[in-house]
């Protein structure tokens, strides 16, 4: 049976560098948003030699994901799904689209993909930001209802969504949960595997813009490699991970920022500038401010 790939986000940077990693050994089902840019990429991707179709989805939307996990299923063996869709606040993407991208859409396409996969991968993508948090002020508690109320789940998350920088926080820190909090079951049940990515700062439209530019400045102030990352080591992360020779890897995160937190960036200070005792919120705020 044909081995298939599923890219979400695919005609984004980071997704369509993943498409063509994934393609070298997999067909791929590459969705966005947009027919005529998934077109492009599908043609684009077909002339290196990928096998390739596309269909637009909106992770954001159960019914959506569900087509796009019908249409994955019909094409063969599902070996891989990478979640590449996302947003932040460098989108300019308002704080309720950010959670309802970045939360439940991975939520969404994690629990539609499971039910047609028998072995395989899920591959989130989280965001380093998740370990500038402080710990004891997540929200496990709401975390935990998307096990057990996801409509509770849905309505609380959007309670947290007060401004871009918090849903952004809050919602990658739920993926990073997410993928930790299932692995045992998705494993013992269903043979699948699930693991991260919390991606740096890496050369896509979402950095490459003024609001981003005092975030990267103070980022590669702590960079042990000095430069930004590039869509296509952080698509080989992702493809590495998923891939069926690590099988014995999941319910991790994999860290991707150029060893940035290793040596103490806490995503706001300029390396010998560093802030002390910055809470989720007033993180996220000030990124916000940016």
């Amino acid at each position: 049976m044909k081995k298939i790939s599923v890219v979400t986000g695919a005609t984004g940077a980071m997704g369509f560098a993943c498409a063509q990693i994934a393609g070298e050994k997999t067909a791929v089902l590459i969705s966005d948003l947009e027919q005529e840019k998934i077109d492009l990429a599908v043609t684009e991707l077909r002339n290196t030699g990928v096998e390739a179709e596309g269909m637009t989805c909106d992770v954001s939307d159960r019914s959506s994901v569900h087509a796009l996990a019908e249409k994955a299923k019909s094409m063969g063996k599902i070996v891989a799904v990478y979640n590449v869709a996302g947003l932040s606040p460098s989108n300019g993407a308002p704080a309720d689209r950010i959670m309802k991208v970045n939360a439940f859409g991975v939520l969404y396409m994690n629990q539609e993909f499971q039910n047609v996969m028998e072995g395989g991968c899920l591959m989130n993508v989280a965001s380093s930001t998740v370990y500038m948090l402080p710990k004891e002020r997540l929200p496990y508690d709401v975390y935990d209802l998307a096990l057990t109320n996801q409509e509770a789940f849905k309505t609380e998350m959007l309670k947290l969504a007060s401004a871009p920088g918090i849903s952004y926080a809050y919602s990658k820190a739920f993926v990073k949960y997410l993928t930790e909090k299932t692995a045992f079951r998705l494993g013992r049940e269903k043979g699948i595997r699930i693991v991260s990515v919390s991606p740096g700062v890496i050369d896509t439209p979402m950095t490459q813009n003024d609001a981003s530019n005092r975030a990267k400045a103070a980022a590669m102030s702590y960079c042990a490699l000095g430069r930004i990352g590039t869509p296509e080591e952080l698509a080989y992360s992702f493809t590495a991970l998923a891939d069926e020779r690590n099988s014995y890897v999941t319910g991790v995160d994999l860290m991707v920022d150029g060893g940035c937190l290793a040596e103490g960036y806490d995503g706001i200070s300029v390396r010998g500038e560093k802030q002390k005792g910055v809470s989720a919120e007033e993180l996220a705020r000030q990124k916000d401010g940016e």
